[in-house]
């Protein structure tokens, strides 16, 4: 009759190691002859062995502005030589200015005869003809749905007005623009964080004074009692722009609108 052999398993933990330390140790194993069939590592600590903030992710990117936030329907109809050629109406319901301007530009019809843009020095829009039209083109009221509001009006235009039909041509609007539209163009800001090993407390006293260098007020990042992030402080309206160090806080940039305080959308996470 064959003898059976018995299989045991046996279970080394570095803490009953008879000399060395967790990471090079010896382990008695008595006088008894064994045979090895296999190991296999059950858990283990390892540590990170490298920074969190390093040369690949230490720039912190954000921005300073103010966004259009539509709450009513608005629409602007364009006329090529007596006929209506194209409109647009707001979609949104929220935009940057620049993705307002972008929408235009890039809207069926409207935005391959038209180009609009913002001028800062005098605080006004501004329409430049794209493309050569006789005898004439005008912006005027709504008429897809003649109950919107007039796009034209509120971007500080009147309305009928006649454009400059010859490519080139800049029309610029006589009046300010007008609540919802009024918003200055978003500004963009990169801050370097010194490389090294942080921890949440660590971080973010950095950050808040990483922001402190263009956003006006007394920024200050503090965790809140559900665990969250909150940058508090800023006298303007600002937000994260996409960067790993807005990660680590638990901000998730492209969810963010524009505020004077920011909570993070989830709980930090150091390492990513």
């Amino acid at each position: 009759m064959k003898e059976e052999l018995k299989k045991n398993l046996l279970i080394i933990n570095s803490k009953d190691r008879k000399k060395g330390d967790s990471n090079n140790f010896t382990y008695n194993l008595g006088e008894t002859s064994i045979d090895i069939e296999g190991v296999a590592l059950k858990s283990a600590v390892i540590p990170h062995t490298y920074t969190n903030v390093n040369k690949t992710n230490n720039v912190l990117k954000y921005s300073q502005g103010t966004e259009i936030v539509l709450a009513d329907p608005y629409e602007g109809a364009l006329v090529v030589n007596g006929i209506v050629d194209s409109y647009f109406t707001t979609g949104g319901p929220i935009y940057t200015q620049d993705q307002f301007i972008n929408a235009i530009n890039t809207s069926i019809g409207l935005g391959t005869i038209i180009e609009l843009s913002y001028n800062t020095v005098a605080s006004r829009y501004e329409i430049r003809t794209k493309t050569t039209v006789a005898p004439g083109l005008q912006i005027i009221q709504p008429t897809y749905n003649p109950t919107y509001r007039n796009l034209w009006v509120y971007l500080g235009f009147t309305s009928p007005t006649t454009l400059g039909n010859t490519i080139g041509s800049i029309t610029q609007a006589p009046n300010p623009p007008l609540s919802p539209f009024d918003v200055e163009p978003v500004e963009y800001f990169e801050e370097t964080i010194a490389e090294g090993q942080y921890t949440l407390t660590e971080l973010m006293p950095l950050v808040a004074a990483a922001i402190s260098l263009n956003i006006p007020g007394s920024i200050n990042v503090q965790l809140l009692s559900d665990g969250l992030v909150q940058v508090g402080g800023a006298l303007e309206t600002w937000r994260f722009e996409d960067c790993e160090i807005a990660t680590m806080l638990g901000y998730v940039p492209r969810e963010m609108t524009y505020s004077a305080i920011q909570i993070a959308q989830g709980v930090p996470n150091m390492y990513g």
